[in-house]
């Protein structure tokens, strides 16, 4: 459990940086320090619960400038506020590819 709440951690932190390496300060301490907030509630409530409210778009862990999403060092996606429409929670994303082709999971998942 708490290697998923690590890897949360790990992977906001990387999208702060890869998506927006020019971000203000403010943005970057307000993305780690909801993925703390996060990490705290997994170990404090449990996985189930963790996932639950990762995955609620209008839970605690959405804010106005990022939101946190769980995945495992599988590269599953356990839980995103923002799934899309047809996409289950629950997902294999190990070989995802960004626009340039690169697999940014796998980094997210050497970072963790």
């Amino acid at each position: 459990m708490r290697k998923v709440a690590v890897i949360a951690l790990a992977v906001m932190a990387s999208v702060v940086f890869a998506a927006n390496g020019m971000a203000e300060s403010g943005i970057k301490e307000e993305c780690v320090a909801v993925c703390k907030t996060a990490a705290i509630f997994i170990n404090e409530k449990g996985l189930d619960a963790g996932m639950a409210e990762i995955g609620n778009k209008e839970g605690k862990f959405v804010t106005k400038n990022t939101y946190v999403f769980l995945m495992d060092l599988d590269g599953n996606r356990l839980a995103h506020p923002f799934p899309g429409p047809t996409a289950p929670q629950f997902m294999k994303i190990i070989y995802y590819k960004d626009t340039t082709g690169k697999l940014f999971v796998q980094d997210y998942i050497k970072v963790a």
